[in-house]
């Protein structure tokens, strides 16, 4: 599972009757998480699953989150609709995927129909885009985790989603949690750079090294430097290592980017490309590589740029 994923799990717990109010659905009312496995595919838990109401009918609700549609992914919803209503056989069944697409192309609800003589199937499931949403419908419910989902909209306006959630006034643990869940979802959309310009603040009001995606790569490398500061007998290792610590994070952050569009542009094509794009270690490099990923018409065109910046 990916830290996008595990992202979006994370800021919708506790917070989906505000989502599907924000998304326009007023008839689903959710009452419990659902905490059971699927036995007979692959992946034994479904993203999201709940019970509640659909107009006053007893139904089981199932959320999925996915970074890109596949042709393969309406077989996949089919088969957690079939073992769902296995497990609860008299209520109903409704799913509803969440994506979010940095491009301007319409996302159409998930339709699959096979008919012969024989019989056959028809099967269809809603599809939420979440970057179509405006910022701020986001930032008009009071909850900070459905502010941060904000940073995907294709109007958003970083700074003002930060002031928004620096006035909740939370706890510093809470409140370092939502800069986190927002830097991380930032790189889907390409606005990471912007997000850490905001987290900085005026005057340094953020301190980067706290938050969590660039304090593990700080502490990692602050640890060489300062090592060789006191090999050298010298002040400087030790800044060193902290300018180099918050290189790493986002060294990091842009190669999870370029590999998530690169997967969702052009799919299991990408892997090779995938590899060698983790063996880069130039900042520079990185940054023109996440913009020319999002320009390729395919994987070709990619490769000849990645190979060019060499």
């Amino acid at each position: 599972m990916s830290k996008f994923d595990i992202t979006l799990k994370e800021l919708f717990s506790g917070s989906e009757q505000e989502i599907l109010h924000l998304c326009g659905i007023e008839d689903i009312k959710i009452e419990k998480v659902e905490n059971v496995e699927l036995q007979h595919v692959r992946q034994k838990r479904v993203d999201k699953l709940f019970s509640g109401k659909y107009k006053g009918l007893d139904t089981v609700i199932n959320f999925e989150f996915q970074t890109r549609l596949t042709k393969e992914f309406p077989l996949r919803l089919l088969s957690y609709y079939a073992e769902i209503k296995n497990l609860f056989p008299d209520k109903l069944v409704i799913q509803i995927v969440f994506v979010f697409s940095a491009q301007q192309k319409l996302i159409q609800d998930i339709t699959f129909e096979e008919k012969t003589d024989f019989g056959g199937i028809s099967f269809s499931c809603k599809v939420i885009d979440l970057t179509k949403i405006s910022f701020y419908d986001y930032m008009n419910v009071p909850e900070p985790k459905v502010n941060a989902l904000s940073v995907l909209s294709y109007d958003a306006n970083i700074r003002e989603l930060i002031q928004k959630i620096k006035s909740y006034n939370l706890e510093k643990e809470e409140f370092l949690k939502i800069l986190t869940e927002i830097h991380i979802l930032s790189y889907l959309v390409g606005r990471e750079e912007e997000v850490k310009r905001e987290m900085e603040g005026e005057g340094g009001e953020i301190n980067l090294l706290e938050i969590e995606i660039f304090r593990k790569a700080y502490e990692k490398v602050l640890e060489q430097g300062i090592q060789q500061g006191i090999q050298q007998g010298i002040q400087k290792g030790i800044q060193k290592g902290k300018e180099e610590g918050l290189k790493e994070g986002l060294k990091e952050g842009l190669k999870e980017a370029i590999e998530l569009v690169l997967l969702t542009k052009f799919g299991k094509k990408a892997k090779g490309v995938i590899r060698k794009v983790k063996q880069i270690d130039d900042l520079e490099k990185l940054k023109e590589l996440k913009k020319q990923v999002v320009k390729a018409k395919n994987i070709k065109d990619f490769e000849k740029k990645l190979n060019s910046e060499k």
